[in-house]
């Protein structure tokens, strides 16, 4: 209500959809993984206001010619703040006998309640170029084909979906017994500096700090 006059908002629609734990690993129809991804924090038990290192890890077949990362995904949740997720970094690893290409994309949270917080899940787009031999003429978009490797043409590029699954965090509160009386809630180390630029000015001009 405004000056005697009232306004109502328009309702929205919100599609609430389950969890999904397990993430989804994009595979062929024989079941040859190509991609998958994983929310890795750096410790599953923390306390109030303490900061987490998370990674987020994308993994792709080592066949694959090409991998990016199309744009850094976010963690989704509630419960805790997140600092700004970097760009992929790429490393190899290796899962259940086969070699992938990995990036990993690093960030931080910080619980801001105690109990249970769920982490993700996280959806992630990628590029992928895969190099193929020519046998035979298929259409490029044949993506899925049992002989995905070997038989199909030239180096075609494909947008490939995947999903990291959700990962619970345990959060306790922080312990009174011992508690500073000046302590304000931050918990961790913490370095500080300060510079400003240029270091020679005029009155009346800016100084970027």
């Amino acid at each position: 209500e405004v000056e005697g006059r009232k306004y109502r908002t328009k309702p929205i629609a919100l599609k609430v959809a389950p969890p999904n734990t397990a993430g989804k690993p994009v595979t062929t129809k024989d079941g040859q993984t190509l991609g998958w991804a994983e929310i890795v924090p750096a410790k599953t038990t923390a306390y109030v206001g303490e900061s987490v290192p998370v990674e987020i890890r994308v993994y792709f077949d080592e066949r694959i010619a090409r991998s990016q990362v199309e744009r850094r995904p976010e963690i989704v949740g509630e419960g805790f703040t997140r600092q700004e997720v970097s760009d992929p970094s790429k490393e190899n690893g290796r899962k259940d006998g086969r070699n992938f290409e990995v990036h990993v994309l690093r960030t931080a949270i910080t619980p801001s309640r105690a109990g249970t917080i769920t982490l993700g899940p996280t959806d992630i787009t990628a590029v992928i170029s895969v190099q193929r031999q020519q046998r035979r003429t298929r259409s490029p978009f044949d993506f899925f084909a049992d002989d995905f490797f070997s038989d199909i043409f030239d180096q075609a590029t494909h947008r490939m979906q995947l999903q990291a699954g959700a990962v619970d965090l345990q959060v306790k509160p922080l312990p009174t017994e011992g508690r500073p009386q000046n302590f304000t809630g931050a918990v961790g180390q913490f370095e500080f500096s300060a510079e400003g630029k240029p270091s020679n000015v005029k009155i009346g001009d800016a100084v970027t700090m």
